[in-house]
């Protein structure tokens, strides 16, 4: 009896030793594959990388998801996290650092023979392929840089997403001009006839108001956007468009050196920059006189030129598998902002096949056509309109490269959108402008 009773203890013993094992080895299995958890108990650090391009401007944008990221952690957990942020050059950074460094121009960064539209500039492939690598956990992307779904899924397969938006910042473009140059000297080039009606020369700081009806004739405006230059020459056939290309800087330097009389920029970007810290406008326009000596900027309404799809949006990408990632990115996420994104990616989506064959009758045309989106909120300002929903605006555009058409279309919505509601809108309103067109639109 005695012998039964301690083979049973003994039994019962290695039973309950095995269960355990098997209860500690699972367990550990559900720490490494939640390794992002804000609910972990461990002492480990844990990391989260962060891939960025390296620019002064993508890095903020970096920094302001970290930021973000950060303020989640610490608010649900006790868990100590790094967060990397790792510069990843991509193909597009690559070609603009190759120019700069053959080019023997007075800004050899940035002045370029065609708009980036006609180009294979690439800023997310290298992004895309880190996280694809598991060298980086989350990737940072200006939004409208993201290329239409269609060619991006291609890409990767459906292995990565769009996790997150980040509040929207100004959507709009800035004209920006320098003080010097421009209250100076009177701009007159002659290998573009003017066909403006007298346009008045000006003086920033004299009481002319600075938008694109008053610039000088024959005025050298720097963009290499299709979507700035087909709007440009609607409103100003006069108008010499240089292909700039680099970053902010790099542009303001060309402005400053006399390449150009005048730029078209994102507001977003200026912002971020002037802020140092992602802040947006608010922390932006405190830095603005730092800068005031020498050019000056205003915003320009969007019934002049209509914003591109996404712009002033920072979104985050991760890989589709990542459950954890994606449940911590999704916490950051600004839903109206990513409301707006859905609507505008799918209007581009639905546009993105229809563009010209040829660039000036030679070169392919590998990029979007020019298109612009925006979809804004209706109501009362940021801090109540979480409190009162009026509905959304959306604004779309289709032209030709040489501004010669320009097709619109404005919807309106009252109450709130789900996110494919807001899809369906954006493509209800392509093939609205699809059929507008028509198939001889580009010839």
């Amino acid at each position: 009896m005695d012998k039964r009773k301690n083979s049973c203890s003994f039994l019962n013993v290695a039973l309950y030793c095995i269960l355990y094992l098997i209860v500690s080895s699972s367990s550990s299995v559900v720490v490494e594959v939640t390794s992002l958890s804000t609910t972990a108990t461990t002492t480990t650090p844990k990391i989260i990388r962060i891939g960025t391009r390296p620019s002064p401007l993508a890095k903020i944008q970096a920094k302001a998801v970290a930021k973000a990221l950060k303020n989640i952690l610490t608010k649900k957990s006790n868990c100590e996290v790094e967060i990397q942020i790792i510069d990843i050059l991509t193909t597009g950074d690559q070609s603009q650092a190759s120019l700069s460094s053959s080019s023997s121009s007075p800004s050899p960064s940035v002045v370029q023979a065609q708009p980036l539209a006609v180009q294979s500039v690439d800023f997310t492939g290298a992004l895309d392929s880190a996280l694809l690598h598991n060298e980086i956990d989350i990737a940072v992307h200006s939004l409208k840089d993201i290329p239409p779904s269609t060619r991006w899924c291609h890409r990767h397969g459906h292995r990565i997403e769009i996790a997150s938006c980040l509040k929207r910042e100004d959507p709009l473009d800035v004209l920006v001009v320098s003080m010097v140059t421009t209250a100076t000297n009177t701009v007159s080039h002659s290998n573009s006839e003017s066909k403006a009606s007298n346009p008045p020369n000006y003086a920033p700081g004299e009481g002319l108001d600075l938008c694109i009806q008053n610039l000088p004739r024959n005025a050298r405006v720097g963009t290499s956007s299709v979507r700035r230059q087909a709007q440009l020459l609607s409103m100003r056939k006069d108008l010499e468009l240089i292909n700039l290309r680099g970053n902010v800087g790099a542009r303001l330097k060309a402005l400053e050196d006399g390449t150009v009389d005048a730029l078209l920029l994102a507001a977003a970007g200026l912002n971020r920059l002037l802020s140092n810290d992602g802040g947006g406008a608010e922390a932006g326009a405190r830095k603005k006189n730092q800068m005031a000596s020498n050019v000056c900027w205003r915003d320009i309404p969007s019934e002049d030129i209509l914003s591109g799809s996404c712009q002033g949006i920072v979104a985050t990408t991760c890989r589709s598998l990542d459950s954890t990632t994606l449940n911590l990115l999704r916490e950051i996420d600004h839903h109206d902002s990513s409301i707006a994104a859905a609507a505008e990616r799918a209007f581009l989506d639905g546009l993105d096949s229809f563009r010209p064959t040829l660039y000036e009758g030679s070169t392919e045309w590998i990029g979007r056509p020019p298109l612009a989106a925006l979809m804004t909120k209706r109501g009362l300002d940021d801090d109540a309109i979480e409190k009162w929903d009026s509905g959304w605006t959306f604004r779309g555009l289709l032209a030709r490269p040489d501004g010669l058409t320009v097709i619109k279309t404005l919807k309106t919505t009252h109450g709130a959108l789900s996110i494919d509601d807001a899809r369906a809108l954006g493509k209800e309103q392509a093939e609205k402008l699809l059929l507008e067109a028509g198939p001889d639109f580009y010839r």
